[in-house]
């Protein structure tokens, strides 16, 4: 196996891998975007009701216990929900990373599969212009014998 095909070989495992790193970052992105919307709608949510729980007069103080026990219960959700978007997020920046590097690496292999091309095009060139030297000085050789 020559040297260029060794290249060759390494960049389609190299497109390969970058293909699914590219699905898994995209995967990540959709997951991302929908804890975002969740986060959004808790928070929504959670200040509506705090408001009308604030803006509440009268009625029984088990009400009210239990409307505060309940917005303890936003809170914590809110809390927790922030804290999974914060991993998400994390894991997110992960994947583009990952695609970004073989992204990088795919083009710098084709780079060198341009250049392996070029050098054996122009070793090609040489073989063959020595050759017509060759051809030409034996004709020239064989006309003055």
């Amino acid at each position: 196996m020559s040297k260029l095909d060794r290249f060759i070989l390494l960049l389609k495992m190299v497109e390969q891998a970058e293909n699914k790193a590219a699905q898994l970052y995209n995967e990540q992105k959709k997951h991302l975007m929908s804890h975002l919307n969740q986060q959004k709608t808790i928070e929504a949510y959670y200040l509506n009701f705090r408001n009308q729980l604030d803006n509440t007069t009268g009625g029984s103080i088990q009400d009210l216990v239990n409307k505060r026990a309940y917005l303890k219960q936003l809170t914590d959700l809110r809390d927790s929900q922030q804290a999974n978007l914060t991993i998400i997020e994390q894991q997110t920046v992960k994947a583009e990373r990952h695609w970004s590097k073989l992204h990088h690496k795919r083009l710098k292999i084709e780079e060198l599969i341009e250049s392996i091309k070029q050098d054996l095009t122009k070793a090609d060139d040489l073989r063959t212009q020595k050759l017509l030297d060759e051809l030409s000085g034996i004709r020239y050789h064989d006309k003055n014998s």
